[in-house]
């Protein structure tokens, strides 16, 4: 089991000792298959919990089948408005005129309307914020300041994450038809050759430091290394073996509103320590 590194907070995973992000840097585990897993999440001071992401559901429950990669999402806290006072009330505003009263109305105003108030029990709404478009950052609802992680680069970043998490799930596949849909340029054939000695792959990647998440929503391109470890079972038979690989990995896509597709990824077996 993964865990990405979260901003803003911690995600935990009962009955293992990960506790990733800014309590703990502990983010990976061996876990047994078919073994039930759950998330737990702490939030940052001024911050809450949105969703979980990857191979766990929204709700941070799975069964370990494969080799799991799971996120965290954090956003900045909403806080509940209050009426205002009513002193801070804004100045009244001017009467429109009534045709026909023959009177100026420039300096006539009329009371201002008594503040709504809440019924008791009432839960105070949340106002939903749009994903961005192609031409504008994600504006909230009634002029409330965006949470902070909810931007373009936002978004950039967790597909990113995502098309690498799918790299591996590809690979684990052995399907050279399941790459491609990720990856247009790859060599199938290349690809079956390397399959087709192997009974199964089991695929974890490490998280990409050197992702730029600003330029890559600026440019719609991105290069960024991760490393990638994989247990390879052969069909000759055989203990399954580890391997480690260095990846370099450029992505694109042809606007903010498309897929992130697979460029070129250049995999070096790393050597070992």
């Amino acid at each position: 089991m993964t865990i990405f590194p979260p901003e803003h907070g911690t995600v935990l995973v009962e009955g293992t000792p990960i506790e990733c992000g800014s309590l703990g840097k502990t983010c990976t585990a061996e876990i047994e298959d078919g073994q039930p897993i759950t998330l737990r999440q702490e939030p940052d001071a001024g911050y809450q919990f949105l969703r979980y992401g990857g191979d766990c559901d929204a709700n941070g429950e799975a069964t370990m089948s494969r080799a799991m990669q799971c996120s965290g999402t954090f956003v900045k806290a909403v806080a509940s408005e209050k009426p205002a006072p009513p002193s801070s009330l804004p100045p009244a505003a001017p009467r429109r005129p009534n045709p026909g009263d023959g009177k100026s109305t420039a300096a006539s105003v009329v009371e201002p309307a008594p503040a709504a108030s809440t019924p008791p029990g009432t839960a105070a709404t949340v106002p939903d914020v749009p994903r961005p478009t192609a031409d504008a950052p994600p504006v909230a609802a009634a002029d409330k300041k965006a949470p902070d992680l909810l931007t373009p680069e936002y978004y950039a970043k967790r597909d990113i994450l995502q098309l690498v998490v799918d790299y591996c799930r590809a690979n684990e596949s052995r399907k050279p038809e399941v790459m491609k849909k990720i990856y247009p340029s790859v060599d199938t054939r290349k690809l079956k050759d390397q399959y087709g000695d192997l009974d199964w792959i089991k695929c974890t990647s490490v998280p990409p430091e050197d992702l730029d998440p600003q330029t890559a929503h600026a440019k719609n391109v991105a290069q960024f290394h991760f490393v990638m470890k994989q247990k390879l079972k052969a069909k000759s038979g055989g203990a399954p073996k580890d391997a480690e690989f260095d990846v370099t990995m450029v992505v694109s896509r042809k606007d903010s509103l498309s897929d992130w597709l697979i460029a070129r990824a250049d995999v070096a077996h790393k050597p070992k320590d």
